[in-house]
């Protein structure tokens, strides 16, 4: 188990670097992070034409970074990609995020941690995924968009608002023909693929702190 989410945040960012291998047909959701309130707390698609029809589609078999920022205090979602901003939309005032959810990536959550839908389930890789417990700034997902293999500079103003690590995500239940392959950015086996499979996901259980 990991705790991690915490109702008091300002805000929180999930950035990751992906590449998906399936053409949408329909949106699959890479990112799940489902409570007892709504299986929807958070859901990122492979597609964000879903999200505003004018943003293009990802190619498949491509590397981006992916980042999506939610600020209670403004009430703003931000979607950013490659380091430049492609959907800024309002969310409801006075949001918030509830605690004691549970994570999967590679799937769309249902029911807390299951109900799995085939035709929602992500297909490709992701690596570097973290999660902050603020909005990001434009210029700090600059940053993190610049290098792929930059994972390790990090700067120390992320260092303290990171929540969920890549490094803690690699630890997680994997369930299905999750599988890790060895990052072009290290010898080490860094990058996680998942075919799309119904069930096939990392999950991460969060409680309250």
């Amino acid at each position: 188990g990991s705790s991690g989410i915490n109702a008091e945040y300002g805000g929180i960012s999930v950035c990751t670097w992906f590449r998906k291998y399936l053409d949408s047909t329909s949106p699959h959701v890479f990112f799940s992070y489902a409570t007892t309130r709504t299986p929807n707390e958070i859901a990122l698609p492979d597609d964000l034409s879903y999200l505003d029809p004018n943003i293009g589609q990802f190619t498949t078999y491509t590397w981006y970074h992916y980042c999506c920022t939610l600020d209670f205090n403004s009430s703003l979602l931000d979607v950013v990609i490659n380091g430049a901003q492609v959907l800024e939309s309002p969310i409801p005032e006075g949001s918030s995020l509830k605690t004691s959810g549970t994570l999967v990536l590679g799937q769309e959550q249902d029911a807390i941690g299951n109900d799995f839908d085939l035709t929602q389930a992500f297909a490709g890789q992701l690596h570097d995924l973290n999660v902050y417990n603020r909005r990001l700034m434009l210029d700090e997902i600059g940053a993190l968009a610049s290098e792929r293999c930059g994972e390790n500079i990090t700067q120390a103003s992320l260092e303290e608002s990171l929540i969920l690590s890549w490094s803690e995500i690699l630890q997680q239940a994997q369930h299905g023909q999750v599988s890790l392959a060895q990052s072009e950015c290290t010898e080490e086996p860094r990058d996680l693929i998942q075919p799309s499979d119904r069930g096939t996901h990392v999950e991460v259980r969060f409680y309250e702190n």
